[in-house]
């Protein structure tokens, strides 16, 4: 391997021989020179080698340095990484309570909110049960009492022809009445616990209306009363036959009901958009203000008619009843001492 002529150890070479030989001539100034030269190269190398070492090992200890900080570095990653994923476990798990109480919540009050309305519901049926059996324990009651006592009279009392067909002119009318009131009774209890059956059909408004004032006939006229129909005979409804027929049979009764001898009652029809609305009008004796409000349901109260005539006031209520079932309304404009007029929406047929 070639020496350096500049190198250090050269320089220390040729210093040291040069200073050899002028000690062995004797001149000893320039050997001394050269020892000089020669020592201070020495110094400078071994300088050089310090400070090459040190920087060697302040590398080393900086490459230490830094793979522990690297090491550092790495846990702390790991840490902030376990953190993490126990921050997201927890976050998690927060959220999947919370879901849960949500859930719990919402079903709680779903849960409570049905059992409020079955509550209703109960309540309802208890009172229409006690309304049930009022009816029944005195309405039905009472007049199949006084037919006993007319059979009595009829059977062992010496009766003149003229008291006789008094006797069963009136009997007549209590047995309408009592068939009446048994035709709800059965229409609300089929209702009731089978469910209703509606078949829509065209139906002729007119012979409905003239059918209804047949039946009624016998009743009018032990009260003098006319009984008008002003219905179209072309005009047809959409309606489940039955039901319209129970719901105006129910209206002309309550109209003929609570008028006077010689009053008027008149069912009249007219179309309205795609609707016809039905009027039942009476010049009776109207509905008090203070009992409109609850006359279709059953918390309304049965009044007697002007001759004391008996109800159970379930034929209004029924009547509200199926006509919405048939997608109408029933609504009524009443003044006490003059009149009732009653309003039935149904689908035009």
């Amino acid at each position: 391997m070639p020496v350096e002529v500049d190198s250090p150890p050269f320089r220390i070479t040729v210093s040291e021989k040069l200073y050899e030989a002028y000690k062995k001539e004797g001149d000893f100034e320039e050997a001394l020179k050269y020892h000089e030269m020669a020592k201070q190269v020495s110094d400078s190398l071994t300088e050089a080698q310090q400070n090459e070492q040190l920087a060697l090992a302040e590398t080393e200890l900086g490459l230490r340095q830094q793979q522990k900080i690297n090491q550092l570095l790495q846990e702390r990653q790991q840490q902030q990484e376990a953190r993490i994923t126990t921050q997201n476990w927890l976050i998690g798990m927060s959220v999947f309570v919370i879901i849960v109480i949500l859930i719990s919540t919402v079903v709680l009050y779903r849960s409570n909110r049905e059992r409020q309305r079955i509550n209703r519901e109960l309540e309802e049926l208890n009172k229409v049960k006690n309304k049930m059996m009022a009816i029944i324990a005195h309405d039905l009651r009472s007049p199949m009492t006084s037919m006993q006592g007319i059979f009595y009279l009829l059977k062992d009392e010496d009766l003149q022809m003229e008291e006789i067909r008094e006797i069963a002119s009136n009997l007549e009318v209590t047995v309408q009445q009592n068939i009446n009131m048994m035709d709800n009774l059965l229409s609300w209890a089929n209702s009731q616990m089978r469910g209703l059956e509606i078949d829509v059909e065209s139906v002729s408004a007119f012979d409905i209306v003239e059918e209804i004032f047949e039946n009624c006939s016998f009743q009018a006229e032990h009260k003098s009363l006319k009984l008008v129909n002003n219905v179209d005979p072309k005009l047809t409804v959409k309606a489940d036959v039955n039901l319209f027929k129970l719901i105006i049979r129910n209206l002309v009764n309550n109209a003929i009901k609570f008028s006077h001898e010689g009053d008027t009652v008149t069912v009249s029809a007219e179309e309205v958009s795609e609707e016809v609305v039905f009027k039942v009008k009476d010049t009776g004796i109207g509905i008090p203000k203070d009992q409109q409000d609850s006359i279709f349901s059953f918390q309304g109260h049965s009044r007697s008619g002007t001759n004391n005539e008996n109800g159970s006031g379930l034929g209004l209520q029924l009547c509200k009843e199926f006509v919405e079932k048939q997608n109408g309304t029933i609504d009524l404009e009443s003044t006490e001492g003059e009149g009732s007029t009653f309003y039935v929406s149904l689908p035009k047929g």
